[in-house]
């Protein structure tokens, strides 16, 4: 019998037997009729009926071929100074964009009605390069400005400075 589950026999020798839940746990599905020996229970799809999916992410959820779905949250909030984006258990996350650019020669900032923006410094900088020396920010790029000294004081060598072999 498609509708019993456990079937065994007494210790009298009748049969015992559970009845099946139809009712499959899904939203999105209902039970249709009487549960049939021969066929078990009868389940239907219920799209278009109202449902929540669990993602915060999505709005509007509704069954469709027997899931629930959503259509996707824009979480834009039209700032240009958050990075918006969406978690499902969370929703909508606007952070604030730290618009740092990586260049110590710039000063990075975010105006609500431009973005971010990357405005030249001055000062000491390191620009990566062994052969040069008093490295200064120009223009938002640290640019060196002098040679580095590579003599070691023996007139029987050359010196010389090579960016791929330093020291």
């Amino acid at each position: 019998n498609a509708c019993t589950k456990n079937d065994m026999c007494d210790p009298v020798g009748a049969c015992v037997s559970w009845p099946v839940n139809c009712d499959d746990g899904n939203p999105c599905t209902e039970v249709t009729g009487v549960c049939s020996s021969k066929n078990g229970c009868a389940l239907q799809q219920s799209d278009g009926k109202s449902c929540n999916d669990g993602n915060l992410c999505s709005i509007a959820d509704k069954c469709a071929g027997g899931a629930c779905q959503g259509i996707k949250l824009v979480c834009d909030d039209s700032n240009p100074c958050t990075k918006d984006s969406c978690l499902p258990a969370k929703g909508c996350i606007n952070a604030q964009d730290p618009c740092d650019d990586g260049n110590d020669c710039t000063l990075d900032a975010c105006e609500d009605w431009k973005g971010c923006n990357h405005f030249p410094q001055v000062g000491t900088c390191e620009d990566g390069n062994p052969c040069t020396s008093n490295d200064l920010c120009q223009d938002g790029y640290c640019k060196g400005s002098g040679l580095t000294d590579c003599s070691d004081g023996d007139v029987c060598t050359d010196d010389i400075c090579d960016a791929k072999f330093p020291g």
